[in-house]
């Protein structure tokens, strides 16, 4: 039986020597900590499963032409593919995914609709509010030209505090403590910051001062739809409120590429089961949101509440992260059957 399984090939993101050379330290740490001790894990958990012939490939956006024209050369292979990138930072991303759909071969994480549908905030945000999911409202400002007059209509909309993010952004960059506006003044000012350093425009919501939680959703509409029990991510208790927050220079404090880590106190964040109360409310609603915007393969759903209290809260879904970092020991079995099942569609 263990010799008809498939071999597993997989690609893992990696930046080219050009990026290497001149990209920010933040994007070369938000993508290369813990990297080599992740696909470790994962073909440990691949051997416990009687995967024998397993390949990894470092995979960039010069030479994933050749990789595939080689691949492309065998049969009964599944691709398990760790790339995420955006591309415009130098890792690749959407490209890969494109040319696996386009090959019919199977692989694991989301498809080219998926990929792309997740890359803006603002539009995820609008697909979850077309399809009646529960979604904070917010305003998109590409220039500040047009800042002042947008957040004075937001105003009238909701109240303060806001919280400034990038449309396009991942692993906390160009979010900070300042993030989080208390009025006009400092609102312009940030907008200001965040847009000298980001070309893909930037949106403004309501900040949510509640809990925060997150839901692993897999499997699409025709497989069926899995959400995992959900957790809470309790923030530092030391942290004012409008610190809980995911802002980089605290989320990545202590780490580097060396593979440092803070010392569990000193941690931003830690993780708890959500409360029984919640769990029913929570699962519905990440599977309502990942449904609206064809999730498939799997994903991440981050959900935040308007107060800490259980019997008054609302909740908000914040975003939803397409995934190709894998939690081995919950799913990777289920991953690779599902990769094969949409091959075959």
């Amino acid at each position: 039986m263990l010799s008809s399984l498939p071999s597993i090939h997989i690609l893992v993101g990696c930046p080219t020597e050009e990026l290497l050379e001149t990209s920010k330290d933040e994007i070369l740490l938000s993508n290369e900590y813990g990297k080599n001790e992740g696909v470790s894990e994962i073909v440990k958990v691949l051997h416990s499963l009687g995967y024998s012939s397993i390949q990894i490939h470092s995979v960039t956006l010069n030479n994933y032409n050749q990789i595939f024209q080689k691949l492309g050369q065998q049969s009964n292979f599944v691709v398990l593919n760790l790339c995420d990138g955006t591309e415009t930072d130098g890792y690749p991303g959407i490209s890969i995914v494109t040319y696996l759909e386009q090959k019919g071969w199977p692989y694991t994480g989301a498809n080219p609709y998926f990929f792309d549908i997740t890359n803006s905030k603002p539009i995820m945000k609008k697909i979850l509010m077309e399809n009646k999911v529960s979604t904070s409202p917010f305003v998109e400002i590409d220039n500040l030209e047009e800042a002042k007059t947008k957040i004075s209509k937001l105003e009238n909309t909701i109240s303060y505090p806001m919280f400034i993010k990038p449309s396009i952004s991942y692993a906390s960059i160009c979010i900070s403590d300042n993030s989080v506006v208390t009025n006009q003044c400092e609102a312009l000012g940030q907008l200001e910051q965040v847009l000298s350093q980001t070309n893909g425009g930037v949106f403004i919501e309501k900040f949510l001062e509640g809990r925060e939680f997150t839901a692993l959703v897999s499997g699409d509409a025709t497989q069926g739809i899995v959400v995992y029990d959900v957790a809470e991510r309790v923030f530092n208790k030391n942290l004012k409120a409008n610190q809980r927050i995911l802002a980089f220079d605290r989320y990545w404090a202590g780490y580097d590429l060396n593979g440092n880590a803070p010392d569990e106190k000193e941690r931003l964040y830690t993780y708890e089961p959500a409360s029984p109360l919640l769990m029913d409310r929570l699962k519905e609603l990440a599977k309502n949101a990942y449904l609206s915007l064809k999730g498939n393969g799997y994903g991440r759903v981050d959900i935040r509440s308007d107060s800490m209290d259980y019997s008054t809260m609302k909740l908000y879904v914040l975003e939803i992260l397409r995934l190709s970092k894998v939690s081995p020991s919950d799913f990777m079995d289920s991953l690779i059957h599902f990769a094969m099942k949409r091959a075959k569609k």
